[in-house]
């Protein structure tokens, strides 16, 4: 389908070409445990403006401290339910100018929040406010998870779709949980994915172009007096290959994990010199 005419304040890619889609934006899914610096990561990212959740505020705190440079008319009021945030996307779509014009990258911060906002705004209009387990019910064989995931939350990723065509870089954010994967051919093991529901992380997954896991890479030892390791030293990583391990993936080419130990922007740069991103723009 046709792209809307580029704003003017997004950036043009460093090589012009005639086919619109080189001037999309970027879409990463930044997955971590809470406190590991996605938030003073994601701030990194060019002229960022941020979508919150009520129970995600840390970039208040940051700004407060002085850890991050954002300016207030940068974050947007917390929503009270997922509609207002479908309509607050369909606005920036309509009229790109109520938002501070310099913006290039949206930060929707966090996948968790949001994700709980969209099931309450699922089991009011589908099961008209029903949260048991019985017929009828959200929680009946799980089946309002599903129907959260394939009817409502999809318009959200639809929507940021449709804003990277437009120009925009679309960051979201998330907290990470270590699961059990079946294997078929084995046995069971752990591996680290979003902490959301499968049906929503599947959906996500999917239409996000990189997704990428904040993690911490500990070396452990013991001795024949411990019952466990005791950790000995650690490393910050970007896990950005698909693994047992990470539920990871990326669309740039990158084949081997990101060791990041610099302060904030520096880890910003090393991702971008990985991915071939001009770090002013995002784009190759």
């Amino acid at each position: 389908r046709p792209l809307l005419p580029r704003m003017n304040h997004i950036s043009t890619p460093s090589v012009v070409s005639d086919d619109p889609i080189s001037d999309r934006g970027r879409s990463i899914l930044l997955i971590g445990v809470s406190g590991i610096g996605k938030t003073c990561l994601a701030a990194q990212f060019p002229s960022t403006y941020w979508i919150i959740d009520p129970l995600e505020t840390g970039v208040y705190d940051l700004i407060d401290s002085g850890m991050v440079k954002i300016s207030q008319d940068h974050v947007h009021t917390p929503f009270d339910n997922f509609n207002q945030l479908l309509a607050f996307n369909e606005q920036i779509m309509s009229n790109p100018k109520i938002i501070p014009s310099d913006v290039t990258t949206l930060v929707y911060e966090s996948m968790s929040g949001m994700e709980k906002f969209c099931h309450e705004t699922t089991c009011m209009q589908s099961f008209k406010n029903n949260w048991n387990d019985e017929v009828g019910g959200f929680m009946f064989f799980q089946k309002g998870y599903e129907i959260a995931a394939n009817q409502y939350w999809i318009k959200l990723i639809k929507q940021q779709s449709k804003l990277r065509e437009l120009g925009f870089n679309i960051i979201m954010t998330g907290h990470s949980d270590v699961k059990m994967m079946k294997n078929v051919t084995g046995l069971d093991f752990m591996y680290e994915t979003s902490n959301c529901q499968t049906s929503t992380w599947k959906a996500t997954h999917a239409y996000f172009e990189n997704v990428f896991f904040y993690s911490m890479d500990v070396v452990s030892a013991k001795d024949n007096k411990m019952a466990r390791g005791k950790a000995s030293t650690y490393s910050r990583k970007l896990h950005m290959v698909k693994t047992p391990f990470h539920d990871a993936k990326n669309r740039c080419g990158i084949v081997d994990d990101l060791t990041i130990d610099g302060n904030p922007y520096e880890s910003y740069l090393a991702l971008c010199k990985a991915s071939r991103w001009n770090s002013k723009t995002l784009r190759y």
